[in-house]
This record gives C-alpha cells, structure tokens and sequence, in this order.
C-alpha cells in the first residue's frame, strides 16, 4: 500500500478478482484484463486463473 494510487498492467486472461462478500463490488470473481487501478491506501488481491 502507498500514500498514491498506482497501476499495473496485467497480461490478458492470466488472473481474477477474489469473489467475497466484503466490498462485493470489487470482490467480483471476474478475470482481470489490461491495467489495473490500485487506489491510495488500498490493496487488490488476485488469484491467477491457472490454480483455479
């Protein structure tokens, strides 16, 4: 986590959100394609999509 939001770019199909019940809306399950925002102060957890 930093003070700043940050970005990643991710290779298409290679990784998911969690699915959860807290923060539902970002806790999706949906796979990740293309850049990723990371707000400040946050965190995203992320499972690649060939250990499901």
């Amino acid at each position: 986590m930093t003070a700043e939001g940050w970005s990643i770019d991710l290779p298409a199909g290679t990784y998911r959100r969690l699915k959860g019940g807290q923060a539902p809306q970002i806790n999706t399950g949906q796979p990740v394609d293309g850049p990723l925002e990371v707000p400040p102060s946050d965190a995203v957890f992320l499972i690649r999509r060939d250990s499901m």
